[in-house]
């Protein structure tokens, strides 16, 4: 689980654009909860892996 791990790049859904992680930025729960809660509405979230996970160290 990425939890508690640094992230390697921006996640961000766009619009607005606003960066949900930054690298570097330890992922936490409520990020993630973000991203699933962004992705069941059909919103496009970038920075994550083809099969929609965030990328760490």
């Amino acid at each position: 689980m990425c939890i508690g791990k640094k992230s390697k790049t921006y996640v961000y859904s766009y619009p607005p654009g606003i960066p949900i992680v930054i690298p570097g930025e330890k992922i936490t729960k409520e990020a993630v909860n973000t991203v699933n809660q962004y992705m069941e509405a059909g919103i496009k979230v970038y920075g994550l892996t083809k099969e929609g996970d965030f990328q760490w160290e």
